[in-house]
């Protein structure tokens, strides 16, 4: 009977429901970039944030420290700890913005 679908008629409408299947995954695959985006440049505000922070304590700290080798080696070790998370964070921007 006429009702019944036609092999054209089911080709088009696969290949429309294939289309929009292929621009969702495209969409969300690009989303995650995104989100993983926002993740690592928050993730390096805080660093800095706290990498600031951290040394107004030092300089503080280091009022009241009579050893001359103390008082650098605060300022060096937290150097080497945040510079290593902000070297983290800008390369995983990095990478997640070259797909």
């Amino acid at each position: 009977m006429g009702l019944e679908p036609s092999e054209e008629h089911f080709s088009l409408f696969w290949n429309k429901n294939r289309q929009i299947a292929q621009k969702k995954v495209i969409f969300y695959a690009a989303m995650a970039y995104v989100l993983l985006i926002i993740a690592t440049l928050i993730g390096l505000g805080i660093s800095l944030f706290f990498l600031k922070k951290n040394v107004i304590r030092i300089r503080e700290k280091n009022k009241n420290e009579p050893k001359a080798y103390k008082r650098g080696l605060n300022y060096v070790l937290t150097g080497l700890w945040y510079g290593y998370l902000i070297v983290f964070f800008v390369g995983l921007t990095i990478n997640n913005t070259i797909f």
